[in-house]
């Protein structure tokens, strides 16, 4: 699923990833310029769902990004640098082994609104990759059934090789009637959608070569400091 344009801003308040080698889900605060840590729980009413390419080219000391399609089956990426290098263009499964070889990720783009004890929040975007993505897999969670879904922290260690990581956990529930679900289907219908479909057909006017920029250039976590704030672990969850 999808969202976006390449000339209007993403609506999206926070760009929330996991930090596998450490076991948590943080953002980018850009006027702090560091990490946050998020809650060990959180919930979101998810909205919507892309794919996308993330990652990192050593060779050029550069992030990786394409841009976002609903379909990876039918779709066309373009994969980049941001030095502006292309690394590949095609459906994904034709440039796959570019993408790998290059250090980037198939990514799932989930995006929904932040909930708690006092109502709907922020619109957020979560990318789930890496050691993120098998376990959010193994869910089976269909975002366009409406639900909730509850992000959390598994503290068993994981090995791969001399690699020590960790995976989150993820849990659905169907989203009720009633005030939660009015505004986030109308933050739905009203930001996010009528965005999706502009990016969406701007990604199919424009000639492969010049895809719609990335919805997300948040800081790549090459050089960034580690995290200084944490914020305060809430179980009173709504759901």
């Amino acid at each position: 699923m999808s969202i976006s344009s390449s000339k209007t801003t993403n609506p999206a308040k926070r760009f929330i990833e996991w930090q596998g080698g450490e076991g948590f889900f943080y953002y980018y605060d850009k006027e702090k310029q560091e990490k946050v840590k998020l809650p060990k729980k959180f919930q979101i009413i998810a909205l919507d769902e892309l794919a996308t390419i993330k990652g990192f080219d050593e060779r050029a000391n550069s992030g990786i990004y394409s841009n976002e399609v609903r379909d990876t089956t039918k779709d066309t990426l373009t994969v980049k640098n941001f030095k502006g290098d292309q690394i590949a263009e095609g459906i994904y499964q034709s440039i796959k082994g570019d993408i790998i070889s290059a250090g980037g990720k198939y990514c799932k783009s989930i995006y929904g609104v932040m909930v708690d004890k006092k109502g709907v929040g922020d619109l957020v975007q979560i990318s789930i990759k890496g050691s993120a993505l098998g376990p959010f897999i193994d869910a089976s969670i269909r975002i366009d059934d409406g639900c909730v879904i509850t992000f959390g922290v598994n503290p068993e260690e994981k090995k791969k090789g001399k690699t020590v990581y960790y995976e989150p956990t993820y849990e659905a529930k169907v989203l009720p009637e009633g005030d939660y679900r009015e505004s986030a289907i109308s933050i739905n219908d009203t930001i996010l959608q009528p965005y999706l479909d502009e990016y969406l057909g701007a990604a199919k006017e424009a000639p492969k070569a010049d895809a719609p920029e990335p919805l997300i250039r948040e800081p790549q976590p090459h050089g960034i400091p580690e995290p200084t704030v944490l914020e305060e672990d809430d179980d009173d969850l709504p759901f």
